[in-house]
């Protein structure tokens, strides 16, 4: 069986080329936010591939992968901050992945 690395920045490099809409910025916080959470990285993979090839009105955003991870299908307000502890922690994470 293959190893499966997470591979966040190149994924957020592959989706933010699909959808210029789409910041990096806000991209690379839903990113952080399923993985300070301890989702599976090809959970979090497949959802926001899935997620950047919808062609809706109005169009999705990144912040609906951590949305529909949650369950929550309208998201109410605009949503709570990320840790800052918990933030730096996940981004060290990514850095030090290959």
């Amino acid at each position: 069986m293959a190893e499966i690395r997470e591979s966040p920045r190149e994924l957020l490099a592959l989706v933010t080329a699909m959808r210029e809409d789409w910041s990096p910025e806000e991209t690379w916080t839903a990113i952080l936010a399923c993985k300070t959470a301890n989702h599976e990285w090809p959970r979090i993979a497949r959802k926001l591939v899935d997620l950047a090839l919808k062609d809706e009105d109005p169009p999705t955003r990144p912040g609906e992968l951590w949305d529909e991870i949650r369950g929550v299908k309208s998201p109410a307000g605009t949503g709570g901050r990320l840790d800052p502890e918990a933030r730096a922690r996940a981004i060290e994470a990514c850095e030090a992945s290959p």
